[in-house]
């Protein structure tokens, strides 16, 4: 769901924002909400390595099933315990 949201820009910067839309073939609503996402991306604190790569633990096919189901706990138990030796 979108909202209208209303915001004042230079007018180089409005020149810009449309230069680089019309060059993408984009529209200059798209450029914004591209922007605004990568400063948010910035903007947010970086996840625990386990956060960031929880997704793609015990994914691979093959091996004993169990190891695939706790590797996401083993991964967070060294990270801890490397975590406490700093």
């Amino acid at each position: 769901m979108t909202s209208l949201l209303t915001l004042r820009l230079e007018l180089k910067t409005r020149q810009r924002i449309a230069r680089i839309a019309s060059r993408r073939r984009i529209s200059t609503s798209e450029v914004i909400r591209e922007a605004i996402e990568a400063w948010l991306e910035r903007q947010e604190p970086v996840a625990a390595p386990y956060d960031a790569m929880s997704d793609l633990l015990g994914v691979v096919n093959g091996g004993k099933p169990r190891r695939s189901a706790e590797t996401g706990r083993r991964f967070r138990e060294v990270l801890k315990s490397r975590r406490k030796r700093l």
